[in-house]
């Protein structure tokens, strides 16, 4: 466009967290989409700290001097049948009103995916234009598809009391050893530290909610994680050791009657179709809610080894709305 600013795209610095605030808030309403207990600006702080090296990882547009478009990204591993794979998920994409149609985005885009380490790209969004975006890129809905189970929080809840069910404010080291044996079952499921899994579950800037966790002569067994907002409760994120119904059903049983009992009316658990935890949330009262979240991913580069679970309707994958930002 002629006589249109340059616009250079370059990595975020912590000078300009206010500015990326007024670019995000400028184009979604309310933002934080979800209550929180924290100012936005805190909400944000937390968010941009989720990388490994936040002035290697996020992204800023500037045109005269002034931030006209932010994209930040959730960089973490994840264990592909057991072999370690660094996946980013953009978390936050906006551009100014005015400066919409400008190329601003794409602009952006380039630069993220020249930069990045990762080695598969997960998004999910019901934005048109970004969805259109993400097929002209090569991204691919997977084929094991996103979907809710709901449960009205007006019943009692069988196994809530079999086994002994505690809330942690911090994750500890046992919870390494859990996971070494929880991933087994899976193709694809989050590799975490346990600095990353504090952060993202356990820092009130991320949200409000709970932990709660199960354990055997000191060995942890398992947990699930609960946000609440707008009246609704949500299972962010769940696991257990294998084959460990027993464990399953009185983490979802205390979680259920925890938000009940803090007045929440109905509680959603999202997770692939084909999953070994549905048949426990359905015994527990859950029922399909049949809400689709879109998920789709794609290789980093033409030519870069194929993940087979992800064109595969019954891969073993272990996903939840934790493992994104939408709660």
């Amino acid at each position: 466009m002629p006589g249109q600013p340059a616009v250079s795209v370059r990595y975020y610095r912590p000078s300009d967290e206010e500015a990326v605030l007024r670019v995000i808030q400028a184009s979604f309403a309310p933002w934080p989409a979800f209550d929180i207990g924290v100012a936005p600006i805190d909400h944000l702080r937390w968010k941009i700290e989720c990388a490994p090296d936040p002035e290697a990882t996020h992204m800023v547009a500037e045109a005269n001097g002034q931030i006209v478009g932010i994209r930040l990204c959730l960089v973490r591993d994840y264990s592909n049948n057991g072999a370690r794979v660094t996946v980013r998920t953009d978390t936050d994409n906006a551009v100014l009103p005015e400066w919409r149609g400008r190329g601003v985005n794409a602009a952006i885009g380039d630069s993220v995916f020249e930069s990045s380490p990762a080695e598969l790209i997960l998004s999910s969004t019901r934005e048109p234009s970004l969805i259109r975006r993400d097929q002209d890129l090569g991204h691919r809905p997977l084929r094991n598809r996103f979907v809710s189970a709901s449960s009205l929080l007006s019943q009692s809840f069988p196994g809530a009391a079999a086994m002994s069910v505690s809330e942690i404010a911090r994750f500890d080291e046992r919870i390494m050893k859990l996971w070494t044996l929880a991933v087994q079952p899976y193709e694809f499921i989050l590799a975490p530290s346990v600095n990353w899994l504090n952060w993202r579950f356990c820092d009130q800037r991320g949200g409000n909610g709970f932990v709660l966790q199960t354990e055997e002569n000191t060995d942890v067994t398992g947990f699930i994680v609960a946000r609440t907002s707008r009246g609704k409760g949500h299972i962010a994120y769940l696991l257990a050791l294998p084959g460990r119904g027993d464990v399953i059903q009185p983490l979802i049983a205390a979680c259920m009657t925890r938000l009940r009992d803090a007045g929440v009316a109905e509680a959603i658990c999202t997770l692939p179709e084909h999953h070994p935890y549905r048949e426990t949330l359905l015994a527990l009262g859950f029922t399909h809610k049949r809400r689709r979240i879109p998920v789709t991913t794609r290789l980093r580069r033409t030519g870069d080894p194929e993940r087979p679970f992800r064109h595969d309707p019954y891969a073993r994958i272990h996903l939840m709305l934790g493992d994104f930002d939408f709660i």
